[in-house]
């Protein structure tokens, strides 16, 4: 699978865009898998509108995997637990901003991940995987064992 990134849009079946911060995209297929959001800090207003935004998103194309990147922050706020509703994952880099060699690797960590989630949920909704048991957990990393 060859895949692209951009920035400032996702293009929906009928032409127009969706605004997104960066979106890896399936070239072969033209399916976007990963969509990243980045904020300075995150507010519950914030939660509630992106994880409302991934919905529709998911909408058009249901096995996407949509996020949010917190830049300022060291730990993810506990409201994003309360509140999310749509977002399939969240991570907060404040701690890595001073080190850009352990962030590019972070990302390039986070990206690979996130295709790998992708590419489970497209197994499974093309039959080619099948499941007997399915548990949605937080899985609870810190930044430095990404």
């Amino acid at each position: 699978m060859l895949l692209a990134t951009t920035r400032g849009g996702l293009a929906s079946n009928n032409s127009a865009a969706f605004e997104t911060d960066l979106c890896v995209i399936e070239i072969d297929g033209q399916y976007p898998r990963v969509v990243m959001e980045f904020k300075t800090r995150i507010t519950t207003h914030d939660i509630l509108i992106y994880s409302s935004k991934a919905k529709k998103h998911k909408q058009i194309y249901p096995l996407l995997r949509y996020g949010l990147v917190i830049e300022r922050d060291n730990n993810i706020p506990e409201r994003f637990f309360t509140h999310n509703e749509s977002l399939d994952f969240c991570v907060a880099v404040g701690s890595l901003k001073d080190d850009q060699h352990q962030l590019i690797q972070f990302f390039q960590a986070l990206v690979n991940d996130e295709i790998q989630a992708a590419q489970q949920i497209a197994n499974i909704s093309n039959g080619k995987t099948k499941v007997s048991s399915y548990s949605l957990r937080p899985e609870i990393k810190s930044n430095n064992s990404r």
